[in-house]
């Protein structure tokens, strides 16, 4: 045999794009900072509502981050503003869905009964009371107004 048959190595897995727990916790501190510092900015000015916070917490993290990112090398700050990007984005367009849900619920939340999920409106009118009916003809019309808002 040869010596090179006999020192053959054995590759290891690895996972690079795995990040370090302090890589994570710095994700999650400058998160928590940014959402406590955009609801404090919401009660002390005329910004109101989830749209004002959502407004201003997208301004602040991207501040935070970017006082971050002047400690870090270019491909670490890189990352980190394409993942402010993404987040952005997502948010973007998860927003209208959001909207949706939120006031779905804000605006039924009166009708919640008992037989809610058991109920079908097969019997109720447009001028019957909440308590009547049940909940599957809202949501299949809920999700055709997201999948609306979402194309």
């Amino acid at each position: 045999m040869t010596d090179l048959q006999q020192s053959t190595a054995i590759p290891m897995p690895t996972t690079p794009w795995k990040r370090t727990r302090g890589e994570q916790l710095g994700t999650v501190v400058t998160f928590s900072i940014s959402a406590l510092a955009a609801a404090f900015i919401v009660l002390v000015t005329g910004l109101a509502g989830v749209d004002g916070w959502a407004f201003t917490f997208l301004i602040v993290f991207l501040l935070v981050t970017t006082v971050r990112a002047f400690k870090a090398d270019a491909k670490v700050r890189k990352e980190m503003f394409v993942s402010v990007a993404i987040f952005a984005t997502a948010a973007l367009a998860f927003t209208p869905w959001m909207s949706i849900f939120a006031s779905v619920v804000m605006k039924g939340a009166r009708g919640f009964k008992p037989n809610f999920f058991v109920g079908d409106m097969r019997t109720t009118i447009p001028d019957d009371e909440l308590n009547l009916g049940g909940a599957g003809h809202a949501i299949v019309g809920s999700i055709m107004m997201v999948l609306n808002a979402t194309i």
